[in-house]
């Protein structure tokens, strides 16, 4: 049987306090940085699982560079917010 996993998205927009942050974290969710948040993921040392988005902000090559080992999705659509397409 599969165990039940959390996720956490980060998008980009008014940041939550820290303390909540590392509440979120505690018990090791699935995180998914959206790339709009990519600066503040950094900033925080916040681990992530993956980063989603267009990278219309940042160079795909440069993030990767920076993540090391987290997964990178570009998806694309400029249609939807990347957070609908998390």
């Amino acid at each position: 049987m599969m165990e039940d996993k959390k996720c956490l998205i980060i998008a980009n927009g008014k940041a939550c306090s820290m303390q909540l942050t590392k509440r979120l974290l505690r018990d090791k969710p699935f995180v998914i940085a959206l790339d709009g948040s990519l600066l503040r993921v950094l900033e925080k040392l916040i681990p992530i699982d993956v980063l989603l988005g267009d990278f219309d902000r940042f160079d795909v090559n440069e993030a990767r560079e920076l993540l090391g080992g987290a997964e990178i999705v570009i998806a694309p659509d400029q249609e939807k917010p990347t957070l609908i397409r998390a």
